[in-house]
C-alpha cells in the first residue's frame, strides 16, 4: 500500500516516524533518521545543539504503524553507498530520492502540520542565522545557461511543468486540475521562488533550485551550484 496523508485523529495509532532533514550549514547532505517520540518535532528541534550553526530543517516525515526502526535501516541500506560516515545518518543525496522512496511505502505523510511545528519552534533570532546561510545569487536563467523556451518539471509532481520565458521567470504551463489551491494555470509569468512557495503550500521563503529539474531530469540546484559554488 502507498504511502497516504495521515488524519490527525489516525496519528496516535502508529508506532513512530521516519524524517527527512536538511541543514543549511550542510549543504547537499540529507539527514535520515526515525523517532518513537510523541511527534518528530521534537527529534528535529533537539539536533539543533551547541556544535550545529543553524537549525535543522523538516523535508518530509511519516508516521509508520510497525516499526520506524527497520524503515530508517531499510534506507541506510538503499543509500549505503552515498553515507559519510558509518556511525552517522547523513547522506549525500538529494531528499526527493529519499522521499520518492517512502511514498512507496505503506506510511503516512505528515509532513505539512510537522514543519508547521518545526518553524514554531524556532526563535527569531535563529531565524535571522538562517536568513544569512541562505542568501545566496539570485536565480538568473540566462547566467545557468538554462534558455528561453526550456521547460522545467516540478519534482514532487512531474505532471507540474513550466516554460523559461525570460532570464528570472517562467510560465506554468502543465498542473493538474484542483491540486494545488491557490494556484493557477494563467498563462501570467512569474517568478521561481513564490510559485514554489505556493506549490509547496507554505509561507516561508525557498530557494526555488531544489524542487525542479531542466530537461533531461538534472537537477536545477545542480545547474545553480556549479555556476555559484556549494553553500558554505
Amino acid at each position: 500500500m502507498a504511502g497516504h496523508q495521515a488524519h490527525d485523529g489516525d496519528v496516535a495509532s502508529y508506532e513512530g516516524y521516519v524524517y527527512v532533514a536538511t541543514n543549511s550549514a550542510m549543504p547537499n547532505m540529507v539527514k535520515i533518521g526515525s523517532t518513537t517520540q510523541s511527534d518528530p518535532q521534537s527529534r528535529i528541534s533537539s539536533l539543533f545543539t551547541t556544535s550545529v550553526p543553524v537549525p535543522f530543517e523538516l523535508e518530509y516525515a511519516a508516521a509508520v504503524a510497525d516499526d520506524p526502526v527497520r524503515v530508517e535501516r531499510a534506507l541506510h541500506e538503499a543509500f549505503g553507498p552515498q553515507r559519510l560516515h558509518p556511525k552517522r545518518e547523513f547522506f549525500k543525496v538529494e531528499p526527493q530520492q529519499v522521499i520518492a522512496i517512502l511514498r512507496l511505502l505503506d506510511v503516512a505523510d505528515i509532513t505539512e502540520q510537522a514543519k508547521s511545528d518545526v518553524e514554531a519552534e524556532i526563535s527569531q533570532e535563529d531565524r535571522d542565522a538562517l536568513e544569512l546561510v541562505r542568501r545566496r545569487p539570485t536565480l538568473n536563467f540566462d547566467e545557468l545557461d538554462v534558455s528561453e523556451g526550456s521547460i522545467l518539471t516540478y519534482v514532487r509532481d512531474e505532471r507540474v511543468k513550466v516554460e523559461v520565458v525570460d532570464d528570472r521567470r517562467v510560465r506554468l504551463i502543465e498542473l493538474p486540475d484542483d491540486e494545488y489551491p491557490g494556484v493557477a494555470l494563467d498563462n501570467e509569468p512569474k517568478y521561481l521562488s513564490p510559485l514554489s512557495r505556493d506549490l509547496l503550500g507554505v509561507a516561508r521563503h525557498v530557494h526555488p533550485t531544489r524542487y525542479w529539474l531542466i530537461e533531461g531530469g538534472r537537477s536545477l540546484l545542480e545547474v545553480y551550484d556549479e555556476k555559484h559554488g556549494p553553500r558554505e
